[in-house]
């Protein structure tokens, strides 16, 4: 759980457009990992950081809290399973948040956590039953390349789903970035617009969602009717249009072909796609990201 330099100015842009943070509760006590001389290096990149960042002393593995004070938090409020690391809050995130602690915070921050709490829906829940109306909800999770790390890995269509207006939110931005030095950031569209789903083929970088998402009022999660799937929706509904980056689905004719060749030719049927996977991988691999350039807008 920490700030990486791609965090660090995913915040600091952020505290440029919205303002001081206010009342910040944090999934797990965040630490810096970003190395005093890629610190310098950030602010320098940053067009019109506030001066008082040139100030902070940053060192790898310290505790963020005075980040977050420079972001204008008044108050820093962590909520962690364990006292290992001098949480302010012990709780088991599985559970319901007591009801001390309901809109109480103007500004929640997931640095990593929510992929290594098994009980996701009541999780996230317990995010936005942190949050005062208009608060944000501000996440970094795994979204490619991390099996293992954690018990899950995102899709954006989830975060799509989850914060809509229906669930008393707006989705304010969808980032994807490259988690490495350097690498490239993306903005991403949403799925049930494009009418298909915003997928990565690429074993090139591991990849992280950035989320930023404002409650609109006072109310929970409804999980009376969950989150569903975008382009299952479209297909329910007859909507689809095509849930491949290839293209839309296949004609009838096509179809019958396909079949016809499996039933003589399942053995060429099976080669011809592996060919067509592979090739489809290596292409992803040289090209990143802007494989589906559609669904993934590269940012400056």
């Amino acid at each position: 759980m920490g700030i990486s330099r791609h965090e660090a100015r995913a915040l600091i842009e952020l505290h440029k457009k919205v303002g001081p943070f206010g009342r910040v509760a944090t999934l797990g006590r965040q630490a810096i990992f970003i190395r005093h001389g890629s610190w310098k290096m950030l602010l320098r990149a940053i067009k019109n950081a506030p001066p008082s960042f040139e100030m902070l002393e940053i060192h790898e593995g310290t505790f963020a809290d005075d980040f977050f004070r420079l972001l204008g938090a008044t108050e820093v409020v962590s909520f962690d399973h364990s006292d290992y690391e001098g949480a302010s809050v012990l709780h088991d995130m599985n559970l319901p948040i007591p009801p001390e602690f309901h809109q109480s915070f103007d500004f929640v921050y997931d640095g990593g956590t929510l992929e290594h709490v098994y009980n996701f829906p009541q999780a996230i829940k317990n995010c936005v039953d942190l949050l005062k109306a208009s608060g944000l909800f501000v996440c970094s999770t795994p979204a490619n390349n991390f099996m293992g790390h954690g018990f899950y890995q995102f899709s954006p269509d989830l975060f799509f789903r989850l914060f809509s207006q229906e669930n008393g939110f707006h989705l304010e931005q969808v980032l994807a970035f490259e988690y490495e030095p350097g690498g490239a950031w993306y903005e991403l569209e949403d799925p049930g617009k494009l009418g298909r789903r915003v997928e990565i083929l690429s074993t090139k970088s591991r990849i992280i969602l950035w989320i930023v998402a404002r409650k609109l009022g006072t109310k929970s999660i409804d999980y009376v009717s969950y989150p569903k799937q975008s382009d299952y929706v479209s297909q329910w509904e007859g909507k689809l249009q095509g849930v491949s980056k290839i293209g839309a689905s296949p004609t009838k004719a096509r179809r019958t072909l396909t079949t016809y060749l499996e039933e003589l030719f399942p053995w060429l049927i099976d080669y011809l796609g592996g060919v067509r996977d592979r090739w489809r991988l290596k292409q992803a691999n040289r090209k990143g990201l802007r494989a589906d350039r559609q669904a993934f807008k590269r940012m400056p």
